[in-house]
């Protein structure tokens, strides 16, 4: 849930190996976007400093919240988020906690 820009991330599995994710407007409970294909896996973490939604399946990976395009992340899976410092905290290799700047998040 990313309270600050309204907006429900809503997944769902036995996608057929691409499990998708909904936007969902908060207030009005009406999808955003059409089911967005990421892969075989769940939601995981919204950061609410910038709308990004992060997930995992077959490596980490974000959702834009303006574009909804799916992209890799070059760091691991989001298991934390700071909003208000806008920080990341990911689990890289071998379970190696990872700081990650949210806002260019690279």
């Amino acid at each position: 849930m990313d309270a600050t820009k309204r907006v429900a991330w809503i997944s769902a599995q036995c996608g057929h190996g691409n499990d998708p994710i909904w936007a969902v407007n908060a207030d009005t409970h009406t999808v955003i976007t059409e089911p967005i294909g990421c892969g075989a896996s769940m939601a995981r973490r919204v950061n609410p400093a910038t709308g990004r939604c992060y997930q995992e399946s077959s490596g980490a990976k974000r959702v834009d919240p303006h574009t909804f395009a799916v992209t890799k992340t070059t760091f691991g899976t989001v298991i934390g988020v700071n909003a208000s410092a806008n920080i990341l905290y990911a689990k890289g290799p071998k379970g190696v906690l990872q700081i990650v700047n949210g806002e260019p998040d690279s």
